[in-house]
């Protein structure tokens, strides 16, 4: 039995690649996100670097939905 590629939560495609997706810390989806400054790839996110627990994850969604004035 083989395991089926990862869809991306926000441009809704898949790829084989499974290093080039992460689950958003904030709700909890899986979207693409290159690791890499030197190879090309898609981004529908962001890491964040948090104060005290290293690296967070967030979608394209979820950034956008915390950065709207309240």
């Amino acid at each position: 039995m083989t395991t089926p590629n990862p869809i991306c939560y926000i441009c809704d495609l898949s790829d084989a690649a499974v290093e080039f997706f992460q689950q958003c810390y904030s709700c909890g989806q899986t979207f693409h996100l290159n690791p890499f400054s030197n190879k090309p790839g898609k981004d529908c996110g962001d890491a964040i670097l948090g104060e005290s627990q290293g690296l967070y994850y967030y979608c394209e969604l979820c950034l956008t939905q915390t950065q709207e004035p309240a």
